[in-house]
């Protein structure tokens, strides 16, 4: 259920933020969940608001996460996130 929900709001946060930045569900367990994040963001200051963007997003699902990491791969980002609830 919740990785339904995930590719939900990640559709929609793409619906506004791509191709500035694109995001791609790349793991859900059932505490923690990955999520590939690529474009032209990495270049502009604050760029790790991106991935806080996601996190509200959620949260106006009812979703309750804190991002605990991100890392750079092979070109794109890769942040780890935690379900609080």
């Amino acid at each position: 259920m919740k990785e339904k929900l995930l590719n939900k709001v990640i559709k929609r946060y793409n619906k506004y933020r791509s191709p500035r930045a694109t995001a791609e569900l790349r793991r859900a367990d059932e505490d923690l969940f990955k999520v590939q994040f690529e474009g032209s963001f990495d270049d502009s200051c604050c760029m790790d608001e991106y991935f806080f963007d996601l996190v509200y997003e959620l949260k106006d699902e009812g979703l309750e996460t804190e991002l605990m990491d991100y890392k750079f791969e092979k070109g794109k980002y890769v942040a780890t996130f935690r379900f609080e609830n």
